[in-house]
């Protein structure tokens, strides 16, 4: 066949079909290539050289000229045979030179060939021997032929694909490009278009090569067996899939002919997620395809079409310089919490773009991404260098926030992530996981490739994963349908998109208004949610219930709170995993327990974290998981009309109070009342967390705490407006008071309390019976005398103690015992009491005989001679000092010497409210006084009386009587009723009562004798 090669030769020669070769040889060269096609002995040429080959659906009898060659030149692909497939490509060059030498080609197109004037049709046009550019200028214009011509075209196409020689049009564009890119690839079954397509955005590729290659690939994206490579590569996978049919439609259309490369590739893709085999060399077509669909928006003729207004009007210049620019342009674009509504990309161009998206499977292949690939690889190297290709986004979503992340990519993932958000089918990994629970309980379709007219009025399924998240995070009864797998892909999900507003549709659909309203300036990661939160109770209706929804979620599972997931990463794994491991609910709670830890004040981020959650969930009860779990009927029937978590605890604590101080059973659950014991430890360890002390106290905190108001979270704001409890103002002191009682009477609320005895708590009150802050004082009040006990915890203890002195309301022992004697006596002072009150009374006082701090009253009227008389004395010594001054005369104020006075009296009463007394004499208290009752100064009685006291003992009671006699002075009897209590008390009680006895009998005996010696009557004046 030398005269096959002659002619191929001379087409090959250049680009201008008629350069080099005269008019005569054009004419001479058309008529041999137009008699050849048409004659019988071409086709007996091809019997000769395809012997070993059957063409079985070919009729040789076909009588139309050029039939039978057409229809084997159809089957190019099937060859075998070495010798006939050359000679086949060689005519086929030939043959593709001109459209007029293609089967039905001229018939079918001649009308689109005019409309679009693509080329001349008349026989004798033989101006030219090539006119392979009509063949080109029609197939630029897909979109609009005629069916019959679009198959025409499409088979063409499909015939060209074995060697890019046979598209006359790309082969003269690229010539110099290949011999760049491609000089020792081989032609031959698409080796150099696909070597080309692999170069074709580079800056050295020419341009009309790539424009050359852009034509093929519109092409291919029409009918996916444009590209020969491709469906030789996926010939099994396509047979066993069926993705290589056109959904049923008749042999004779369009339509059934040509099958979209979108839908092969999507087939393909759930042929492979359905555990059946693909073959790396198909994977890889199906990679490339990808690639390009992603660096390219104009092969896809869905975007061209749908994005026609939207690329010139928001992405003009990033059409310069494609390379996957376009598309994201466009996914930028379609974000409306990033532009205006009229800077948004058209509903038509961003459903095509998230189609686009599914085709290509970003997320499962995430290089296929030229954008994504440039943005990220540095973050890939450093953060995901051992992450499978397929879980590289998730990798590179969890490293937001890291020193890894860059904000370029950072901007790219968002732009992706924000559809993936809004079709669970774009993330292979949740997809996967979920499939089967996606059917069975939100109605997904079974083959989510299929186009929509086949989903059974499914459309894009946007309901899905907001519905496997009810299924996981609020349906409990529905928890045990979803399997493990699934609930763990949602999670990963959610705990990516957590922070992120545009990630949230449900969010960004109901709260844009409020976003631009209250948090146009707050627009970084994070932060918009935050500010929604920050701003709850002045939300629009439906943002506010979307909002309380999103918190409460966070509340209870802290994946969904990434700003306190990420900051208390490492505290969770130290101290809250049994929690983790449980399904994350109680995280929160742990970590609010352990706030005050060492290790987690150290980690100041995770500390900032819980306690602006803490603030947070100030506004809404149902923000603390536990709490609304276990109060929320106690709410629903006492606090039904508080709105505030603030407001319900107030509620809720004064209903215990009240039902505690009034002797009554607990309205309140006991499940409810052990969590308002916990966020009244809260309350009180940050004064962030109560908002009626700081709008009742901010004036005083602001004066006298000022420096404690900027240590947060220690609890240390409560303790000093306590200690100056003296100085507030009436509004402050009226509600530290309410604290005061709170914090005594009810279990575990004093934070302060217990955090500063922690370790003396566990040492000495393991009983589980102490649980309030009275009940701690009384177990450690005896030990705070020891070396060993802690000086902070005994500080705090003395003030508390103190606190309880100056308000019998305070002590709920000395209240109980007392209650009923202070209403039947105290108004007239009168002193009976019964013995159940004397005694609270008599341990009250030894109390504060040890500790001048528990005497509120001595502290008051003597402030001035403490400092300057007994300013070097510790607190347990200061008592005695003052009494001594007194014993010696030392000057003191009035009341400050009253106050002494009643000290040393009381000493007469209990002479263990004299720790100096009693320690002085303890042996002889022990020996002697042993049988005689405490009180009425009965011990200091028997102690005087002794005739061999100790030394010790002797002198320390010569000592207390002169203070007596000091205490007189001051302080003498002025009624009746002073004198009978000074001589029932004194220590010479006997020899006083005996002395009035002797008095009153000599003036009887006085009285009788002097009466009749000083007036005699006469006998009878007494006769009368």
């Amino acid at each position: 066949m030398f005269w096959l090669s002659v002619v191929c030769f001379v087409l090959f020669q250049e680009e201008q079909e008629d350069a080099g070769v005269s008019k005569e040889c054009h004419h001479v060269l058309w008529q041999l290539r137009h008699n050849l096609t048409r004659s019988t002995s071409l086709a007996r040429a091809v019997d000769t050289a395809c012997s070993k080959e059957q063409f079985k659906n070919c009729d040789r009898s076909d009588p139309q000229p050029g039939h039978y060659v057409s229809c084997v030149m159809e089957h190019l692909d099937d060859v075998e045979d070495d010798e006939c497939a050359e000679f086949l490509e060689n005519l086929s060059v030939m043959i593709f030179s001109d459209y007029r030498m293609i089967y039905k080609f001229a018939q079918d197109c001649g009308p689109d060939i005019d409309k679009h004037q693509c080329g001349r049709l008349e026989d004798d046009d033989e101006n030219v021997h090539s006119q392979g550019k009509t063949i080109e200028c029609v197939s630029s214009h897909m979109d609009e032929l005629s069916d019959s011509c679009k198959l025409q075209v499409l088979r063409v196409a499909e015939l060209q694909a074995e060697d890019y020689h046979m598209d006359r049009p790309l082969y003269f564009a690229c010539r110099d490009d290949r011999e760049r890119f491609c000089a020792n690839v081989v032609s031959g079954n698409g080796k150099v278009y696909q070597c080309l397509l692999h170069h074709k955005m580079e800056q050295e590729m020419s341009k009309k090569c790539r424009q050359q290659l852009t034509r093929r690939q519109k092409m291919t994206a029409v009918d996916y067996k444009v590209d020969k490579r491709l469906r030789k590569a996926c010939k099994p996978e396509l047979a066993a899939s069926g993705c290589h049919q056109a959904g049923g439609q008749p042999s004779d259309t369009a339509a059934a002919h040509s099958v979209k490369l979108s839908f092969v590739l999507l087939c393909l893709e759930d042929h492979q997620k359905s555990g059946h085999a693909v073959s790396g060399e198909c994977l890889q077509q199906v990679t490339d395809h990808r690639r390009a669909l992603m660096e390219d928006f104009s092969i896809s003729p869905e975007v061209v079409m749908a994005c026609a207004e939207d690329i010139p009007r928001l992405c003009e210049e990033e059409t310069q310089n494609k390379n996957g620019k376009v598309i994201h342009c466009l996914m930028m674009h379609s974000n409306p919490a990033h532009f205006a509504e009229e800077q948004l990309v058209s509903a038509q161009c961003q459903r095509q773009v998230e189609d686009l998206l599914t085709v290509v499977e970003v997320a499962d292949q995430w290089n296929v991404d030229p954008v994504l690939r440039q943005a990220c690889s540095p973050v890939a190297r450093e953060a995901c260098a051992d992450a499978e290709p397929g879980e590289m986004l998730s990798c590179l979503a969890e490293a937001v926030g890291t020193e890894a992340m860059t904000p370029a990519c950072e901007q790219v993932l968002l732009q992706i992530q924000f559809f993936m958000s809004r079709d669970f089918k774009l993330d292979p990994q949740l997809y996967k996981a979920c499939h089967e629970d996606a059917r069975t309980l939100c109605a997904a379709p079974e083959h989510w490739w299929q186009p929509e007219t086949d989903r059974g009025g499914v459309d894009r399924d946007p309901n899905v994963l907001p519905c496997l998240y009810r299924n996981i995070y609020h349906a409990d009864e529905t928890q045990g349908k979803v399997s493990p797998g699934c609930r763990a892909a949602v999670r990963r999900v959610m705990k990516n998109r957590a922070d992120q507003v545009d990630l949230h549709p449900r969010i960004q659909s109901v709260c844009m208004t409020d976003l631009a309203k209250l948090c146009s300036e707050h627009s970084q990661r994070g932060h918009e949610i935050r500010c929604l939160q920050d701003n709850y109770f002045t939300l629009s209706p439906q943002c506010h219930k979307v909002i309380k929804s999103v918190t409460e979620d966070e509340a209870r599972y802290i994946e969904l709170n990434p700003e306190v997931a990420k900051a208390c990463k490492q505290i969770i794994k130290q101290n809250c995993m049994k929690h983790v491991e449980a399904g994350g609910d109680g995280v929160m709670e742990c970590l609010i327990r352990h706030k005050s830890d060492r290790d987690v004040r150290q980690a100041s981020k995770c500390w900032a974290a819980i306690n602006h959650f803490q603030i947070i969930s100030m506004e809404d009860y149902s923000f603390s998981f536990r709490f609304k779990q276990n109060c929320q009927e106690d709410v629903a029937i006492h606090c039904r009309n508080a709105e505030k978590k603030a407001d319900v605890i107030h509620c809720l604590s004064g209903i215990m109070l009240n039902n505690t101080l009034a002797d009554k059973p607990q309205q309140i659950s006991e499940k409810c009342r052990r969590q308002v014991q916990l966020q009244l430890r809260e309350r009180e360890e940050n004064e962030d967390l109560d908002p009626r002390l700081n709008a009742q106290c901010g004036a005083d905190i602001h004066k006298y705490c000022k420096e404690e108001s900027e240590t947060k979270g220690s609890g240390k704001v409560l303790e000093c407006l306590r200690e100056h409890v003296n100085d507030l103002s009436a509004p402050c002191s009226k509600l530290l008071f309410r604290r005061q009682q709170q914090s005594l009477i009810l279990p575990k609320a004093d934070y302060f309390l217990f955090s500063a005895c922690k370790g003396m708590i566990l040492k000495y009150c393991a009983s589980p019976d102490v649980n309030t802050g009275a009940e701690v004082l009384d177990c450690l009040k005896g030990p705070t005398q020891e070396a060993s006990f802690d000086p902070t915890c005994g500080k705090v203890v003395s003030r508390r103690l103190a606190e309880q002195k100056r308000d019998y309301r305070l002590h709920p022992a000395l209240r109980s015992a007392c209650m009923a004697d202070a209403e039947r006596h105290c108004a007239s002072e009168l002193a009976k009491l019964t013995d159940r009150c004397g005694r609270q009374l008599d341990q009250v006082l030894r109390e504060a005989a040890r500790d001048v701090r528990q005497d509120p009253l001595l502290g008051r009227d003597c402030r001035n001679e403490i400092t300057q008389l007994c300013a070097d004395e510790p607190p347990e010594s200061v008592g005695e000092c003052l009494r001594l001054k007194l014993a010696d005369g030392q000057p003191m104020s009035d009341a400050c010497a009253q106050r002494v006075a009643r000290i040393v009296e009381d000493v007469n009463v209990d002479v263990h409210t004299d720790p100096q007394l009693s320690t002085a004499c303890a042996l002889d208290l022990q020996k002697h006084c042993r049988d005689v009752p405490a009180g009425h100064g009965a011990q200091l009685t028997c102690l005087m009386e002794l005739k061999e006291p100790t030394a010790r003992c002797a002198d320390m009671i010569a000592l207390r009587m002169k203070m007596i006699k000091a205490a007189i002075k001051v302080r003498p009897a002025e009624t009746v009723q002073d004198l009978y209590v000074t001589v029932r008390d004194s220590p010479s009680r006997d020899y006083f009562v005996i002395l009035a006895f002797g008095i009153l009998i000599v003036m009887f005996f006085g009285g009788l004798c002097c009466g009749r010696a000083t007036k005699r009557a006469k006998y009878i004046q007494k006769m009368k």
